[in-house]
Parts: C-alpha cells; structure tokens; sequence
C-alpha cells in the first residue's frame, strides 16, 4: 500500500529551459489502516518530467539558428590574365545569420557531375571572422593542364558553398548556377618595337610574334588591331591599325599602344604598352673663329 500514486493525467511542463512533453505530479503515501477503514498520509510529492528537449521558443528557450546563404553566384570570369593560357571564375555568396553571429569559415566544392558529395575540387577556409551580412568570394584558376583545385577549359561545373558561424552551427550546402568554361585559353598579348627608344618622328616598327593563340587556333592578317590610346601618332609606310606589323611615326614624347588580337574561334584580349619618345637632339653648327 505504502508508495507513489499518479495525482494528474500526463501535461506538458518545463524543466528549467527544456521542454518536457509528459509531465505528471504524484505523491507518496503511507496507509495505515484501523479494523473499520484505511487512510494515508502524505510523506512527499513530485512532478514526472520525462521526454524533455531544448525547443525554441518555448520555456524561455531561444536556439541559436543555423546560418544561411543569401545571393549566391558567379560574379565575375576573367580569360585575358597575365598568365600565358590561364583565365579565373570568381565565386560570390553573402554569409547571413538571423542571431547576428559571426562568420568562421565556408566551404566550396565544384563537380562536372550534379552531386555535392563528389567533389573535384574542395575549398575551405576557417579561422574566419567576418561579420553578418558579409559577402564571401572564392577566385578558382582555369587552366590549360589543371593542377590541384583549377579548372578546365571546356568543360561545364556544378558547384555548392556552406558556411559557418561562431556557434559552429552550419548553413545547408546551396548551389550556385552552373558554368561552362570556354573551348579553349584566350590569345597571349605580348609586342615589341624598334627602336626600344625612338625620337619624335621617327618610324617605329612593331612586332606582335610574342603573342600566342592555343588548341590550333589561328592568327592571321585580320587578326590584329593597334591603337594609339593614349599620345600622338600616324600609320606610315602602307601599313595601318590592321597590319600585323604596322609602323608608326609618333608627334608626341608620352604615347600608349594597345595590341587586340581575335583568334578564330572569336576570342580575343587585348594589352597596352607606355611608348617614350625622346626630343630629337639639337642641331650644332661649327661657326669659323674667324
């Protein structure tokens, strides 16, 4: 007879900030009993707390939220660099966290198959400390032989970023939009001249046998395009903004010339170079001393 009884069906209750979905009070009695009846005393009561969580929200419990990734996507493809055959992909999302916390680290992978747990290339970066609302940006090389973590030309990516607060909490993995590199590296720009020091009108000749197009690609007389950006200064001797080897009569001491070459498969890049011309020396005349 002596023991806990059950003084309530089964309610919901708090344990401190935990949340408790089957509560139920009792108490604990000791009968004695006379030759007529019985009855008890009450030595102690209790609250069963049983199937108890943290749940945001309830019992003055706030979690701390996972973050997540605003505005994600490729900000930005560059294939005329200065490396010879290389270009870069540059990767932009924007770290966001409704408690305000801190940014610690992401994550980046890239796949040429849709599936996030099969990357071709992994990138992490932690020990972070950016703040809420920050953006996240990830530059990956594009190149002719791929090493470690670069790209490849003609081929088309799939990719994912997560990140992480300062909770160590982690956003899902959010992909980006796919991209597809180009068939092939963009021309190398590279030219020279002579005289490396030339005089005010005097005739310049320039040679663009330094640039370089890839896969095959061709370069030929249509291919070129010079123009004096910057200074003074005139195609001479026949050849023109369109000559492979043109030459230029320059009126001024400070000029720039840039170089644009389109190869055959319509890519093109383009670079320009400072030309310094020099002020002709001046003209003696040896005058008699007598």
């Amino acid at each position: 007879m002596e023991g806990w009884y059950n003084q309530s069906g089964l309610y919901d209750c708090c344990r401190d900030q935990e949340y408790c979905s089957q509560c139920q009070d009792q108490e604990y009695r000791y009968y004695f009993c006379s030759s007529n009846a019985c009855t008890y005393h009450i030595l102690y009561e209790q609250t069963l707390k049983e199937d108890c969580s943290y749940v945001d929200g309830e019992c003055g419990y706030v979690a701390n939220h996972d973050p997540y990734i605003e505005d994600i996507r490729i900000s930005g493809k560059e294939y005329c660099t200065t490396i010879k055959g290389r270009g870069n992909v540059r990767f932009t999302w924007r770290f966001r966290d409704e408690d305000g916390d801190n940014q610690i680290r992401f994550d980046l992978r890239i796949s040429r198959t849709i599936d996030v747990n099969s990357p071709e290339i992994e990138i992490s970066h932690d020990n972070l400390d950016y703040p809420e609302g920050s953006e996240n940006n990830q530059t990956v090389i594009v190149a002719r032989q791929p090493g470690e973590d670069q790209l490849s030309y003609n081929q088309t990516y799939y990719w994912w970023a997560r990140v992480w607060d300062d909770h160590n909490n982690n956003s899902v993995w959010v992909q980006g939009p796919e991209f597809t590199t180009p068939l092939h590296a963009y021309p190398w720009i590279d030219f020279d001249w002579s005289p490396r020091q030339p005089v005010e009108d005097e005739i310049v000749f320039f040679n663009p046998d330094n640039s370089e197009t890839f896969d095959g690609r061709e370069i030929d007389e249509g291919s070129f395009e010079w123009t004096i950006v910057e200074g003074s200064g005139e195609f001479v001797e026949e050849t023109g903004p369109f000559s492979q080897y043109p030459q230029i009569k320059f009126g001024a001491l400070d000029n720039k010339v840039k170089l644009k070459i389109t190869d055959s498969q319509g890519y093109w890049c383009a670079r320009e170079m400072e030309i310094d011309v020099q002020l002709p020396l001046p003209e003696y005349k040896e005058v008699p001393p007598w």
